[in-house]
């Protein structure tokens, strides 16, 4: 399933993953692509994990947009390294071979469906409001984090702009922007200061 913009660009998709055997639904994958997002939930979410070191390896044979891939790749393996520990890999018993489905069994019982690391990171949190970063943002390159739109009170014209692909806006927040300008002030006053030479002794 697919949900486009009025110019035809795939701003949502959905995908769903089968088991082979009996096409019954193991988990779903929605993508947000204009907020960069994804949530994967379902009965067996957490299979999803398994498969994050085959999709790094199919990012390498990729060679555009690799800064964005390398950045992927590195928060594919964190979530891989945080849930190696809960999960088992799948198994067949004597009843499910019966009717040929294959169930995950999980070290750890989750109330919830969606994707949680359960340990939220400083990068997880926007610099300026300190709150999680769930979508809605913008990425500044000059800090290599992200921030709200409404932390950065911009217009709907800007998000726009921003999140049209053609555009590849190189954005710089206003936190950025407001230290890079301090510090060009301090810089400026240091050079226009007067000198002062050091007082010398008359010789007698």
């Amino acid at each position: 399933m697919k949900k486009q913009d009025q110019s035809g660009k795939v701003v949502e998709q959905s995908i769903s993953v089968k088991c082979c055997l009996n096409q019954r639904q193991q988990y779903r994958i929605n993508l947000y692509n204009t907020t960069c997002r994804a949530e994967v939930n379902g009965r067996n979410h957490r299979a999803f994990f398994d498969e994050l070191q085959d999709i790094c390896k199919q990012m390498d044979n990729n060679k555009d947009y690799s800064s964005i891939n390398q950045q992927i790749r590195e928060e594919c393996a964190k979530y891989q390294r945080t849930f190696s520990k809960e999960i088992i890999k799948p198994s067949i018993t004597g009843s499910q071979s019966d009717n040929q489905s294959t169930d995950l069994s999980l070290a750890k019982k989750s109330n919830q469906n969606t994707v949680d690391t359960n340990k939220q990171s400083t990068d997880d949190n926007c610099p300026k409001c300190k709150r999680k970063l769930l979508s809605r943002r913008v990425f500044c390159i000059k800090g290599n984090h992200w921030i709200h739109y409404a932390c950065e009170k911009l217009k709907k014209e800007e998000i726009e702009k921003l999140e049209c692909d053609k555009n590849n806006i190189q954005y710089i927040c206003t936190i950025c922007s407001e230290a890079d300008s301090i510090s060009s002030e301090i810089t400026d006053m240091q050079q226009h200061l007067p000198k002062i030479e050091k007082w010398k002794q008359p010789k007698h």
